[in-house]
């Protein structure tokens, strides 16, 4: 798998990349430019057909000097690639400037590429989603870690993601989400793959808060590749109802939790069941389910305060024994319906 690659000293060149290439000595190749096209080549005056695809820069340097010494003695001459086209990425979702990006080297992550889109936006999930590089588009990328015997072969890499992540299912994530866990236990809920797959690999979600940050870093830091589509999902809304001051929806942001949400919504109010709250969320299966939560252990941590998440609905029910004096101080108040007495 990507996280566990060994990194390289540069991309290869790709479909798509301008090479210049200036030979003094001959007119011709003066001031030559040419794309590469989308079978891998570069066509040169006198020099001919090179298949560029998978060198690096240096490589095709070589492959280029191998050539013009079968014409010249000791050439003199340049070789660079002015656009890198095979090496952007797209940075999409809940970011301050989405876009696309060029990698400027190997070891750029999925954090950095967040980062070159002006990081995330106020409005952001705790989860970014990376949607790989099709086959075609990592190809080169590949034969170049192939040839330098850094990752596995095709038919071991394929064997390996087999083997190493089988299908599971999981509670309390987008009903278009399944999960599989990568490799070690200790992080089996870190990284899920989605279960829709485009015209690029199929997206591994990575929750930010599931496990220990150290386990979110290690998938933040996995490499990019070209092709690579970055997004970050935008946080949704949680809506509060029941027995609280101010009811309504409100923007999930970066560590807003059940705690949060409920004082975001001003709070349980006299009359409140601070034992019976409930935590209302669709399921993988588009069920629903329903989480009890005790205010007053979560205080204690004797309860895990858990994030919430876009679409979560979070009731604040009432007491029975605390229902009848509450309802008798409003009125001596006068500020019956202030609550909304719909709860009955």
């Amino acid at each position: 798998m990507r996280v566990h690659a060994k990194a390289f000293s540069d991309f290869p060149i790709g479909p798509g990349d301008e090479i210049v290439v200036l030979v003094p000595a001959i007119a011709e190749l003066s001031d030559s430019t040419v794309r590469v096209s989308a079978s891998g080549d570069i066509n040169l005056p006198i020099i001919g057909q090179i298949h560029a695809t998978g060198l690096t820069e240096a490589e095709l340097t070589r492959a280029i000097n191998s050539r013009l010494l079968e014409i010249m003695y000791q050439p003199q001459f340049q070789v660079f690639v002015k656009e890198y086209q095979s090496r952007q990425i797209s940075v999409l979702g809940a970011v301050k400037r989405p876009g696309v990006f060029t990698l400027t080297g190997p070891t750029e992550t999925v954090l950095d590429g967040i980062s070159l889109a002006g990081g995330p936006a106020e409005n952001a999930a705790d989860r970014v989603v990376l949607i790989p590089a099709s086959p075609q588009a990592l190809l080169a990328t590949q034969q170049f870690e192939n040839r330098r015997g850094l990752v596995a072969s095709p038919t071991e890499r394929a064997y390996d993601e087999r083997r190493e992540m089988q299908p599971i299912r999981a509670q309390g994530l987008d009903n278009r989400l399944e999960v599989m866990p990568p490799i070690e236990p200790a992080v089996a809920q870190s990284v899920l793959p989605v279960s829709f797959t485009g015209s690029n690999g199929s997206p591994l979600m990575i929750p930010l808060r599931r496990n220990s940050a150290s386990d979110a870093s290690r998938f933040l830091n996995m490499p990019l590749r070209p092709g690579d589509v970055v997004y970050v999902p935008a946080g949704g809304q949680v809506s509060v109802v029941g027995w609280v001051y101010n009811p309504g929806a409100f923007q999930v942001t970066a560590g807003l939790n059940v705690l949060a949400a409920i004082g975001a919504a001003g709070g349980p109010v006299f009359a409140a069941d601070e034992h019976d709250i409930r935590l209302r969320r669709t399921t993988t299966d588009g069920q629903t389910e329903s989480i009890l939560f005790d205010l007053e252990k979560i205080r204690k941590g004797e309860q895990p305060n858990i994030p919430v998440q876009g679409n979560d609905v979070i009731e604040v029910t009432y007491s029975d024994s605390k229902i009848v004096p509450y309802f008798f101080y409003s009125l001596m108040n006068s500020k019956v319906g202030g609550i909304g007495f719909a709860a009955f």
